[in-house]
């Protein structure tokens, strides 16, 4: 059978965190880098949906390191104005000093 696509593992992702099971959402994301295939590879949604969730889920370290991620050269995805919210949300609900 072929790789689900991009709107299908988003779909998983976002019912994972839906759900608080960060750790799942994170796992499928990795397989969807891994495979790096048109159809199934991470989008612009795909770091949104995980950044949201993890903020949403008091992991805002997790959400930092995703937009690392996305900004890497490898990624090669234009965050949005949506993306930097995401961001901006995280940073502001990191522990202070930290």
């Amino acid at each position: 059978p072929p790789p689900p696509t991009s709107r299908e593992c988003n779909a998983a992702i976002k019912s994972f965190g839906d759900a608080g099971d960060l750790l799942s959402a994170l796992r499928l994301f990795g397989r969807m880098r891994r495979l790096r295939s048109a159809p199934s590879a991470p989008t612009l949604v795909t770091y949104s949906t995980l950044m949201s969730r993890a903020v949403h889920l008091g992991k805002g370290r997790v959400a930092v390191r995703l937009w690392g991620i996305m900004k890497s050269s490898e990624a090669e995805i234009v965050p949005d104005v949506r993306a930097a919210n995401i961001l901006m949300n995280a940073y502001a609900k990191l522990p202070h000093g930290r």
